[in-house]
Order: C-alpha cells, then structure tokens, then sequence
C-alpha cells in the first residue's frame, strides 16, 4: 500500500494529525527504501493536503453553538 491508497482508506482525523508528522509507515512509491530505522518513510505533504482538500470540512463543536445561538 502506498501513500496515496493510504490516506484515500484513512479517517479524517488521522490526516488532520499526519499534517505535523514528517513519517508514516508507508512509501510515497512502490519500491522505495526506508528514511528511519529501515521502516519510516518521509510523508509527501502535497499528496496529504490534496487528499485533505477533498474531504468535507469539519466546524468545531463551540462554533456550532454560537451559530444555533444566533
């Protein structure tokens, strides 16, 4: 699995904690080596937040109550 399968299979939220993390557990590319520990590869921020993009944008629950108080 490749980056790219990965963030289309993962939960909104994970992406949104991948954004300050600079490595996951899988490559970018099939066939690509390990950065750290033979195991972590350097995660492509571009693919991230173009994954991030067409997700739904979530609001935080004390701006929903300010909204229904208005």
């Amino acid at each position: 699995m490749t980056q790219k399968e990965f963030f289309k299979k993962t939960q909104t939220d994970n992406l949104i904690r991948l954004r300050f993390a600079t490595t996951c557990k899988y490559p970018v590319n099939e066939g690509d080596e390990p950065d750290y520990n033979n195991y972590w590869y350097h995660i492509d921020k571009e693919l991230l937040y173009k994954e991030l993009a067409t997700r739904p944008h979530r609001i935080r629950a004390r701006d929903r109550r300010k909204q229904k108080n208005k």
